[in-house]
């Protein structure tokens, strides 16, 4: 199994002088270094929850490296042989651990959604602090109210994040819009400031932005103007997005935009 590259074989347990000295985190009961089956196919995820994207799949019988646990020991942290890491539930496993306070599987049952979305937000708040490193790519249609340019006008998007803290993302965007028909015609150049704020457990993404673009008429030449923006996105695991922009941009004259758009999250 190669977790990155979504590649999927049967891995025999690694050579014992690889596997890091074995020791017990604080308040835990299991042993890092350990090799763990599984026991039925899994997918292993890049956060510990069915609900965050999907980064391999892994087959009956392979061997892998526990890294570390979540919070609650329902999910698991493993590495391959390859050095590659990702979470799989601790049920498709042939990993045991005794809680010191014994819960009956009715209790176990009922708490289990709340565990994992405990485990969730204590894994983002720990881990997703520093440099991130998203892209989303996106095309779509803007109608425009009020625009002597064009009512209707086609976008091409690149975002990149550069920050991250918690669940908010901070980054660039640029792009194309050309408009479709409309008295005068022309283009734009969008520059804009985003900050993303993402549930990973809902694949849903609220979001604001400002900035600059920049006009372009045939018989006019350039202008430039200033725009404020919000609006929300779904992030599906297989990486693909839509969503929608409200748009009021600030030209010689105010125009409000509702802009729809298709991406692809990577």
């Amino acid at each position: 199994m190669v977790i990155g590259a979504c590649a999927t074989k049967p891995v025999s347990a690694p050579p014992s002088p690889a596997v890091p000295s074995a020791s017990r985190p604080a308040g835990g009961d299991f042993l890092r270094g350990q090799a763990i089956q599984l026991k039925r196919p899994s997918v292993v995820y890049a956060l510990p929850s069915a609900k965050s994207k999907a980064v391999a799949d892994v087959e009956t019988g392979t061997m892998l490296l526990l890294v570390d646990t979540s919070p609650r020991k329902t999910w698991l942290f493993v590495q391959d042989e390859d050095g590659h890491r990702g979470w799989v539930p601790a049920k498709f496993t042939d990993f045991r651990w005794e809680s010191p306070r014994a819960e009956d599987k009715t209790t176990a049952a009922a708490t289990e959604d709340l565990e994992e979305s405990n485990d969730v937000r204590e894994v983002v708040e720990e881990s997703s602090r520093g440099r991130a490193q998203g892209s989303v790519l996106e095309t779509g249609v803007r109608k425009s109210f009020s625009d002597p340019h064009g009512d209707w006008a086609w976008m091409a998007l690149y975002t990149r994040y550069l920050w991250q803290n918690g669940p908010l993302s901070f980054g660039l965007q640029g792009g194309y819009d050309g408009y479709l028909g409309g008295q005068r015609g022309g283009s734009a150049l969008p520059l804009r400031l985003k900050v993303r704020n993402f549930d990973p457990q809902r694949g849903v993404a609220f979001l604001v932005d400002a900035g600059a673009f920049f006009m372009r008429h045939p018989s006019e030449g350039w202008s430039t103007g200033v725009a404020l923006g919000m609006g929300s996105s779904v992030v599906y695991s297989s990486g693909f997005t839509h969503g929608l922009r409200l748009g009021l941009d600030f030209v010689p004259g105010t125009r409000f935009g509702l802009e729809w758009n298709l991406g692809w999250s990577f």
